[in-house]
C-alpha cells in the first residue's frame, strides 16, 4: 500500500493504535510509516526495524525537524549509533520508544506545534 497525504490544513495525529496497526487521522496503517504534521508515507522504510539505515534517515533529515520520534514496536529498541548521530550531528533530537509511547509523544509534540517527524513500526 502506498499512501501520501499532503494537506496543509490537516493534522496527522495518531487517533488510535493496536497490534499490527496505527490510525493516522482517518487512515489505518499496517506497515512502517513516516509521519509529519501534514504528510505520511508508507513506502520509505524497511519492514524490519533492524534494517533501518542512514539512507532511510536522510530524507527525514532533509525535513529539518526539531525532533524525530522512533516507535520501535512492542518494546523499546535502540538502533545503530550511526542513525542517531546522523540526526544529532545536525541538531535534530531523536528519541526511541515503544510504539504506544511514541504515538502519545508524537501527538503531544504536534499539540505543542513542534516540528516533529514520527517513524512508526507496528506493535506485534
Amino acid at each position: 500500500m502506498n499512501a501520501l497525504v499532503d494537506d496543509p490544513n490537516s493534522s496527522n495525529t495518531i487517533t488510535s493504535y493496536g497490534p499490527g496497526w496505527i490510525k493516522i487521522a482517518q487512515s489505518k496503517i499496517d506497515i512502517p510509516c513516516v509521519v509529519t504534521r501534514t504528510t505520511f508515507t508508507v513506502d520509505s522504510l524497511p519492514n524490519n526495524i533492524m534494517d533501518l539505515n542512514i539512507q532511510n534517515i536522510e530524507p527525514i533529515v532533509a525535513l529539518n525537524p526539531e525532533v524525530v520520534i522512533v516507535g520501535t514496536g512492542k518494546k523499546q529498541l535502540f538502533l545503530d549509533k550511526k542513525i542517531s548521530s546522523t540526526l544529532t550531528d545536525r541538531g535534530i533530537g531523536v528519541e526511541y520508544m515503544d510504539t504506544a509511547a511514541a504515538c502519545r509523544s508524537f501527538n503531544i509534540l504536534l499539540a505543542e506545534e513542534r516540528s516533529v517527524v514520527g517513524i512508526f513500526y507496528m506493535i506485534v
